[in-house]
């Protein structure tokens, strides 16, 4: 299939800075995500090294290795180095990220993430979540404890139980069958916390580019609101 690609981060309309990062190797067909997060300049510094360190690891084997295990691979030592380095700073300590990697190989698309970045997959009008967001809050609903409404305005939502920056990061990953037609949006939190999945599809499925699908995408995350730093990386898969 034939791969198109574009990526787009903002820092949003409250925040000064912008933590998130992005990645896009177009040739190989590997994209990254990453929403850091951290005191002084730690969500900076862990979501660039996220997406700095993690290619090399596993792009010059992609073509005859298996994605999934050198994803995961990539994520746990790189997360291990963010936890060493946050361990020898202060002004780092505690710093972490959130990470989606996707790679498409033939007619699948292998994802890697731990966080609450997400991966969604648009087909012929229809929009799925592939990701669950590894949250507390979102634990706790998948467990009964509490409603989607409960969850929706729970003040510790957006805690994390999963994230880069742990010793030990549990990392889930998953194989999902695509086609041609398809598209692909990776994305951190800062724009599905202000667009709902209904519009998100909308916009999604309407745009005639790549390009113009994330400037849409982040643009409307910042008109209703913004309150967060907002990134979009959207494939096109055509035949």
């Amino acid at each position: 299939m034939k791969v198109r690609a574009a990526a787009r981060t903002h820092p949003g309309r409250a925040k000064p800075n912008n933590e998130d990062a992005c990645a896009v190797f177009i040739d190989q067909q590997f994209f990254l995500v990453a929403d850091g997060m951290g005191g002084m300049n730690g969500g900076e510094v862990a979501a660039a090294m996220t997406v700095e360190r993690i290619p090399p690891l596993v792009l010059p084997h992609l073509a005859s290795g298996e994605p999934l295990e050198l994803m995961g691979s990539a994520m746990s030592k790189v997360s291990r180095d963010i936890w060493q380095q946050s361990a020898t700073s202060r002004s780092l300590y505690g710093m972490g990220s959130t990470v989606v990697a996707v790679h498409l190989r033939d007619s699948e698309l292998f994802v890697a993430h731990a966080g609450d970045a997400r991966v969604y997959l648009w087909r012929g009008g229809e929009l799925r979540l592939l990701t669950d967001d590894h949250t507390l809050v979102h634990a706790l609903f998948k467990q009964g404890t509490i409603t989607a409404e409960q969850a929706e305005v729970h003040p510790w939502r957006s805690q994390l139980i999963r994230h880069m920056g742990q010793k030990k990061l549990e990392f889930e990953t998953q194989a999902v069958p695509v086609e041609p037609g398809d598209r692909v949006l990776l994305c951190s939190d800062g724009l599905n916390k202000e667009l709902p999945d209904l519009l998100i599809g909308q916009l999604l499925g309407a745009a005639a580019s790549p390009e113009q699908a994330v400037e849409v995408l982040v643009e409307q995350a910042n008109e209703r609101g913004g309150r967060d730093n907002i990134t979009a990386l959207v494939v096109f898969l055509e035949a």
